[in-house]
Formats: C-alpha cells, structure tokens, sequence
C-alpha cells in the first residue's frame, strides 16, 4: 500500500534487501543516501554501517573494528560523500570517506569530556553546510551543541 503524497509517494518493500534469516543489523538509528543513490544503513549491531544500492544490493560494511556496536546514533553525509557518524557509546565522532576509508576521529574514543561542556559525552547526531562547517548534538551527558570550522 502507497504512503505519501505527490512526489513523495512510497510504497513498502518488505524485505528491500534481501537479508537472509542468520543476518541481523539490530536497532537503526540512521539511514543516509549519498550522490550516487547509495543507501547507508547505520546501526546498532556488529556490521555497524551497511551500504546498498538503490535496488538493495548488499555492496559493502564499513566500521568494524572502529564503531561500537552498541550505540549507534547519527548520520550525515555531505555534499563530496564523506559520511559524518555519531557513536554514543564510545563519544566520538568519525569521518569516512566515500570508500569507507577513517579520515577524521573527534573526540576520545571511550572517553566522556572530561567536564561539562567538554566535547564529546555521548554525541548523538551531526549536521555538516554547505561550508564544510559542522555542528554536533551532545545530548544526552552534556545537553550541548559544539560547533566547528571545516
């Protein structure tokens, strides 16, 4: 059955991507698409950022070893299809390029800000402009929004 309205009109694929039973992505907290019409999947298990294509296409798992697989919360990407994500559990911040390569760590990985205010103490989402600056939600310890320049 169709939900939407006008362009935005969708129609559910149960099972989009085919998964079999044995695999498991847990809680999703974000979904994102980059300019190629990749689906990123970022979520609470051990394949902690899936990606698809638009026909839901299994084409890579990025993060392990990197995310927790506890806690994932936040995603963005931005305009050159660098993927911002937010790890609750660990209280940073990661930046990976369009190849699922770490470019950029914020914060101390498993380490809380050591006093209020002090970044990062379970980040919980990003938002980048067009400027490459960016801004990110420290809600749920530190109840703050730190920003910085690209």
């Amino acid at each position: 059955m169709p939900f939407g309205e006008g362009k935005y009109t969708y129609e559910y694929q149960p099972n989009w991507a085919g998964l079999t039973d044995g695999y498991h992505e847990g809680w999703i907290p974000g979904v994102a698409v980059d300019s190629k019409d990749r689906v990123f999947v970022y979520s609470r298990s051990e394949k902690p950022l899936n990606v698809y294509d638009t026909d839901g296409n299994h084409l890579a798992t990025w993060g392990e070893g990197v995310l927790t697989p506890n806690y994932a919360h936040g995603i963005f990407i931005d305009g050159d299809d660098n993927v911002f994500v937010t790890d609750a559990t660990d209280h940073a911040v990661y930046k990976f390029n369009s190849d699922g390569e770490l470019l950029m760590t914020l914060g101390t990985p498993g380490q809380a800000g050591e006093n209020q205010g002090d970044p990062f103490n379970r980040p919980t989402d990003i938002a980048v402009a067009s400027t490459g600056d960016f801004v990110v939600s420290d809600g749920y310890g530190n109840k703050h929004v730190h920003r910085y320049t690209a």
